[in-house]
This record gives C-alpha cells, sequence and structure tokens, in this order.
C-alpha cells in the first residue's frame, strides 16, 4: 500500500518529497524546476546562467468574505421583508440591527482579523437567536443554516489568510 502510495505522489518506494525550486536560465530563458542550484543550464548548457526565480504563493480567487457579505445581504434582507409583514421585535431595534448587519457586511468585504471575527460572531448570533423559534417556524432552519455559514465562512476566510501569510514568511526565510 505504502508504495502504491509513493507512486501515485510521483514518490520512489520510502523517500519523501523534495522540494523544487524554480530556475530560470539568463541565456535561453527557459524554466526549470530543480532541488539546487546548477551551474550549467540544462537546455542551452551555458555555465553560469541559471537564476532562482521567487515565486508568490497562489492566493485562492474565490474569497470566502464575498459569501459572507452575500449572506448578511441577505440577512439584511430577510429583516426588511420581516419589518414589513409581522416584526419579532419593536421597530426601535430593527432599525439599528439592519444598518449594523450592513455594516457588517461592508466591513466583512476588507478581510481585516476584526471584520473576519465579527463575521463569525455575528453569524453565531444569527444561529442562536433563531433556536427558539424552530419548533414554531420551520423557516427559521433556514436562517440558522444562514447563520452558520456566515460564522464558517469568516472562519475559513482567516485561515486562508494566515495560511497565506506563512507561505510569504517561509518564502522570505528561504531566500
Amino acid at each position: 500500500m505504502k508504495n502504491l502510495y509513493c507512486r501515485c505522489l510521483g514518490l520512489t518506494s520510502g523517500h519523501h518529497a523534495l522540494k523544487k525550486y524554480l530556475f530560470k536560465c539568463k541565456e535561453c530563458g527557459q524554466e526549470f524546476r530543480l532541488q539546487a542550484w546548477r551551474a550549467v543550464c540544462p537546455n542551452c548548457e551555458k555555465s553560469y546562467t541559471l537564476v532562482r526565480v521567487v515565486e508568490t504563493p497562489r492566493v485562492p480567487k474565490i474569497k470566502p468574505r464575498m459569501f459572507v457579505t452575500l449572506l448578511l445581504m441577505v440577512y439584511a434582507g430577510y429583516l426588511v421583508i420581516n419589518l414589513s409583514s409581522a416584526p419579532d421585535l419593536p421597530f426601535l431595534y430593527y432599525y439599528p440591527l439592519i444598518i449594523v448587519i450592513i455594516g457588517v457586511a461592508i466591513f466583512a468585504l476588507s478581510g481585516s482579523f476584526p471584520s473576519n471575527m465579527l463575521s463569525i460572531v455575528l453569524g453565531a448570533w444569527i444561529a442562536y437567536s433563531h433556536l427558539p423559534r424552530l419548533s414554531s417556524n420551520s423557516y427559521c432552519i433556514f436562517l440558522i443554516l444562514l447563520g452558520v455559514g456566515i460564522a464558517v465562512l469568516g472562519a475559513m476566510d482567516e485561515l486562508i489568510i494566515r495560511r497565506h501569510r506563512s507561505k510569504l514568511e517561509q518564502q522570505d526565510n528561504n531566500v
């Protein structure tokens, strides 16, 4: 089983994957992934022309913070609709709550640590605040899932940012 695992990863049996770095030849422009610097270019065979290329880690194009903003706007829309039909809270609470949720939705786009933590807390609060009404209203499961989704996506965004930051720091230490 270990041999099959190693072959699937492109490893020889019993060996660990070795990190390969990107090098570019100054003469021919060819790029190579090598474990260490070589004095001779494998393509044009010129001496001392290989230069290590610093790679920046790839950042995911789809960011969870965009979905956090979308879900918070959906919740703000729910509050506006609920305000016009049959409000559960006094009118005095709805307007500030809607403004706060829209503000947090816009703030979530920044992807900062405070905005991610605020998204996690607000998502948990949304889910928790609709738990008591779950037995009387079947649509509350949607609102609970919406709150959980906001909290999970806020946490995912923070983890992605931290992983990307640690890769950048690791790369700076290697260079």
